[in-house]
């Protein structure tokens, strides 16, 4: 696997692309606006109007594509369709989100002060739950461990949190961390 790359989407850049696990040919990305592509990145359509640098989509049955924007967080119930305020009182920027493999509808957020948020699905308002610095960049969260271990990219380092970001612990790396990802097939694994 991975031994021939095809070129898809030429002359643009983004920060941010999401596969739809229920139809491997429906992706969604950011930069200067938020993006679809119904044909596996052959051709693209704008979604969004608004700037961003985080997107998570919720893998469950009728789950929502949200979109980090710069002034709060954006939800979409209709692959991308139309979009309603999902910010909920956070309005800052939004570096990350991650949706939560063990709780449908509840969604992570790292903003641009620093802080790891939660907002589980019916609550009215976002929960910030820890700082882990100036600035957190990326998220992931692995359901290997009991409680589930989160990770983030932050101030370029990397952070574990096994309560939800109170408290956040930085590990020392000796490089600088903008993104972190679990494998999928070893979730012990970054």
């Amino acid at each position: 696997a991975g031994s021939s790359w095809n070129p898809r989407i030429l002359g643009i850049c983004f920060d941010a692309m999401v596969f739809d696990p229920r139809d491997p040919d429906r992706l969604y990305f950011i930069l200067d606006k938020g993006y679809r592509s119904l044909d596996g990145g052959l051709s693209i359509e704008p979604i969004h109007p608004m700037w961003g640098w985080a997107l998570a989509l919720d893998p469950s049955p009728g789950g929502a594509l949200y979109l980090g924007t710069g002034n709060g967080i954006v939800r979409s119930w209709d692959q991308g369709d139309t979009f309603q305020d999902a910010s909920f009182g956070v309005t800052s920027y939004m570096w990350s989100l991650q949706v939560s493999p063990t709780e449908p509808g509840t969604i992570y957020a790292g903003d641009g002060s620093g802080y790891f948020n939660r907002r589980r699905s019916g609550e009215a308002a976002w929960q910030q739950l820890g700082l882990a610095c100036d600035n957190l960049v990326d998220l992931a969260v692995t359901t290997a461990t009991d409680p589930p271990t989160f990770f983030a990219a932050a101030c370029g380092a990397l952070w574990r949190s096994t309560d939800e970001g109170v408290p956040w612990h930085s590990l020392q790396t000796g490089s600088i961390i903008w993104t972190v990802v679990v494998d999928p097939a070893k979730p012990l694994n970054l």
